[in-house]
């Protein structure tokens, strides 16, 4: 009977996969913050970037989320047109754009690990031409896999003509090029583009739509090689399908890029499967293109978890692509929608999108306090996985069952956060929202399987969890923030 019952102490041990939970306190003469990004680690303190209509902060946390200091960002002004923000280990780095009079100026001021800014606020470059026959440009900043390039860039538009610019750093912000408004070629005047990449080695990457909306006839590659010094322009033949929104994802170690998308039998219609497309990355030319679909196994598991009949996959989008590290790729698809599901949130051909730039600050991985309330339920459920071998063949599918229905003021609950820890990738998520001071913890093992571990209690009376916005700041590091009492807070989570 003691040998039962060790036995059973050493599995429970194992199963609870001990967490260790930090909790921010609440400033009561603090004003709710109207909007917020989880800005990343430097060194042990966490950053994280608020703001009200009275002005922005960048908030300092230690490792016990204990609050170090405020900063001020007085330099963001009525004169601020854009800001971004890049982290690495030594450093936070504030990029903005400012106007004076005709003049557009981009300018960067740099914090340490304890929040001080570093030196002066640096003008990294003027732009002279009248902003009156220009539309407002909106930077967006990349960092490679290895942290070793960085990437800068922004879209403008001039009587009707289309010219990219960017800017390529090494880690140390050394300026290594310049490019100057490169020109695009489009058949379109609305360019679509997808996001853009950038690999270890500084060349970068991204797609634009050719075709009508529910027609496309092909979609194109654009590829700057640092080496070179040349902006390319690759069309990829589509044969006339009909896809959703497309990803580029970079394997660096593979040298491949990995081109995937849903496929839908007509515009608006059933999801029936995935296309996939692996390039050389250094020629562009093509390695592998399938077409994938969905097990009648699968099938059988989502029908007989929930009774559905039908087009069981008809609202489920791709949310996130893994690169594996023996080459290929893990798709991670997540079911979303509005109402009562009849009419589909899904909009084939929607790159994302740097022509339909959100509201100034706005993101999503910021939060509004003061959303009204709205009737139409949001619903948001079972995840899939798919993972895909090098030549893209499939290897495996598994679900993650979930069942999430809420209204809009309360999104920021549902959906889930992922952690890769380095041997599993956890899936975070409530699984039960009339407690959301419990989260569900999934992980998917290398082989496809996914085990269950213990639950994540809050331990702080009060704080509720808001998962889908958390951020991965370290190995084993998970930064979630919540409710308690009614006030934005902050967990570090440590697995």
């Amino acid at each position: 009977m003691k040998l039962s019952l060790i036995t059973l102490l050493v599995l429970f041990a194992e199963l609870s996969f001990c967490q260790t939970v930090f909790y921010s306190s609440t400033d009561r003469n603090e004003k709710p913050a109207s909007y917020y990004k989880i800005l990343g680690n430097v060194g042990n303190s966490t950053f994280i970037h608020k703001g009200n209509k009275d002005g922005q902060r960048i908030s300092v946390y230690n490792s016990s989320m204990q609050l170090v200091k405020n900063i001020s960002l007085d330099y963001i002004d009525g004169f601020t047109l854009d800001i971004e923000f890049l982290v690495n280990t030594d450093q936070l780095s504030v990029f903005f754009i400012k106007t004076f009079n005709s003049y557009v100026t981009l300018q960067v001021a740099r914090y340490n690990e304890f929040g001080n800014i570093q030196d002066s606020i640096e003008i990294i470059d003027t732009i002279s031409s009248p902003l009156r026959d220009r539309e407002p440009m909106l930077f967006k900043i990349k960092m490679s896999e290895n942290k070793q390039m960085v990437l800068l860039h922004h879209l403008q538009k001039n009587d009707g003509d289309i010219y990219f610019s960017a800017y390529i750093y090494d880690k140390s912000f050394n300026l290594i090029r310049h490019i100057n408004k490169a020109f695009l070629k489009t058949r379109r005047k609305r360019i679509i583009l997808s996001d853009i990449e950038i690999d270890d080695k500084g060349n970068f990457f991204f797609l634009s739509d050719n075709g009508s909306r529910n027609d496309v006839k092909s979609t194109s590659i654009y590829s700057y090689s640092l080496q070179e010094n040349r902006l390319v322009f690759l069309e990829i033949p589509m044969n006339k399908i009909l896809t959703g929104k497309l990803h580029l994802t970079i394997d660096n170690a593979h040298n491949l890029i990995f081109i995937s998308g849903l496929l839908y039998t007509k515009y608006h219609d059933a999801m029936n499967g995935i296309l996939s497309i692996a390039l050389d990355k250094t020629t562009l030319s093509e390695k592998a293109r399938t077409h994938t679909g969905f097990s009648n196994d699968l099938y059988k598991r989502m029908t007989v978890k929930y009774g559905k009949e039908g087009f069981v996959y008809d609202h489920f989008d791709i949310d996130n692509i893994i690169v594996k590290s023996d080459s290929g790729i893990i798709l991670i698809l997540e079911e979303n929608y509005t109402g009562d599901g009849r009419r589909k949130n899904v909009d084939p051909n929607s790159f994302g999108q740097l022509n339909n730039v959100p509201v100034f600050f706005g993101n999503e991985s910021s939060i509004s306090l003061f959303t009204p309330p709205i009737d139409q339920q949001k619903h948001s459920n079972d995840i899939i996985l798919v993972s895909l071998d090098g030549h893209l063949n499939k290897m495996w599918e598994t679900p993650i069952y979930k069942k999430q229905t809420t209204y809009p003021r309360e999104k920021n609950f549902i959906s889930y956060k992922t952690i890769n820890d380095g041997s599993q990738i956890h899936f975070i998520f409530l699984e039960n929202l009339e407690n959301k001071q419990i989260l569900s913890n999934y992980a998917l093992q290398p082989n496809g399987e996914i085990k269950r571990y213990a639950t994540i209690k809050s331990r702080q009376k009060g704080f509720e969890f808001m998962p889908t916005l958390g951020m991965q700041v370290g190995s084993n590091v998970l930064v979630v923030p919540g409710f308690s009492r009614n006030k934005l807070a902050f967990a570090r989570i440590n697995f």
